[in-house]
């Protein structure tokens, strides 16, 4: 027994469409739907980059120096071993090292 293509063609085109099938096949169908959908996402970016500034800010910096037992010359710095303090010799009236003749 053969069905009318009429009659088939009813039984065809009376499939429900759930609303989540047709927004994909007018996405995949209307580029101009598309385009839309790319213009609702652009907005929604640009307002919350719009409304960071008034959002609490956040700064961290940080400073790492591996220190060994080798000196790395810097302008303006010398060694310890090489300051004053640390070759015995110190500033005031009174010398460190040496014989006195008192």
């Amino acid at each position: 027994m053969m069905i009318p293509a009429a009659t088939l063609l009813l039984v065809l085109s009376a499939r429900t469409v759930t609303l989540e099938e047709a927004e994909r096949a007018a996405a995949a169908q209307r580029p101009d739907i598309r385009q839309a959908d790319a213009a609702v996402a652009a907005g929604v970016a640009r307002d919350e980059q719009a409304r960071a500034p008034l959002l609490p800010q956040v700064r961290v910096e940080g400073l790492y120096e591996r220190t060994t037992g080798n000196f790395a010359t810097r302008p303006g710095v010398l060694p310890q071993s090489l300051t004053t303090s640390g070759m015995g010799v110190s500033c005031g009236s009174r010398r460190s090292g040496g014989a006195s003749g008192a």
